[in-house]
């Protein structure tokens, strides 16, 4: 059963209808006015194995109300007020297999409270309180396939803790700070098909010489900010892209 109520204009009042719904196993409520306070009638909806939060009014302590829905899969709470503390409520959910923490408050910290999920395979982190010390706190989510760190705070060395990872295959790291030092880290995740270093400037052709000879292979999305200073010689590395569908270079500089 599903219900898709996403941008309806619903607020609080009335979301005690949502209790009589026990078979329900998808529901959408992003992009409404609701709070905390419609969470509540929430909790008895045992069945549910997917829910979208999105935009919603929410904070830490509705979260509580979701503590018993053990059977969720995927949980949707980007741009809410959900911070590190409310994440502690999460903790049994062992089915989860996708969260969306973008846009959040969460921090650094809230990272150990979903690190003991290890069903998950989706960590949605394009949230800029996220840095080094958050990503290194998931290295024991060795399932993930996903990785979204498009607008965390991660450098070189974070990057080190990529390697973890090894059945990555979607990884996204744009938050400026990564260098060709970094790549290093990146060249030898065998399973990405795709990977999205866009955003970081300090970018050479030696990244497309590094990846070439790795991953190139399996990739079939690229999209990457590169900044050629020399005579553009790393781009003959990438007859060797062969399943390469989309390759964006936003931003090269050559001469």
């Amino acid at each position: 059963m599903l219900l898709n109520l996403n941008r309806c204009g619903i607020y609080d009042e009335g979301c005690e209808s949502f209790e009589d719904l026990k078979k329900l196993k998808v529901l959408n409520l992003g992009f409404n006015h609701i709070t905390d306070a419609c969470l509540v009638h929430l909790k008895g909806l045992i069945n549910l194995e997917s829910l979208n939060l999105d935009s919603c009014k929410i904070g830490d302590e509705g979260l509580l109300h979701l503590k018993g829905l053990v059977l969720l899969t995927s949980l949707e709470l980007s741009d809410t007020a959900i911070g590190s503390n409310g994440l502690r409520h999460l903790s049994d959910l062992r089915n989860l297999y996708s969260i969306n923490l973008s846009f959040t408050l969460v921090t650094d910290t809230g990272m150990k409270k979903i690190s003991t999920l290890n069903s998950l395979k989706s960590v949605n982190l394009d949230n800029r309180l996220i840095t080094d010390v958050g990503l290194a706190a998931l290295i024991g989510l060795t399932g993930l396939t996903h990785l979204d760190l498009f607008g965390a705070r991660v450098t070189d060395h974070g990057t080190s803790f990529l390697r973890y990872f090894k059945n990555l295959e979607s990884l996204e790291v744009c938050g400026g700070s990564i260098t060709d030092a970094g790549v290093k880290n990146i060249k030898d995740l065998k399973a990405l098909t795709l990977l999205n270093l866009s955003q970081n400037g300090k970018l050479t052709d030696k990244t497309l010489e590094l990846i070439s000879g790795t991953i190139s292979s399996s990739l079939s999305t690229w999209y990457l900010l590169v900044r050629v200073m020399s005579d553009g010689s790393g781009f003959y590395r990438l007859d060797r892209f062969d399943l390469l569908e989309c390759l964006q270079l936003p931003g090269v500089q050559h001469r």
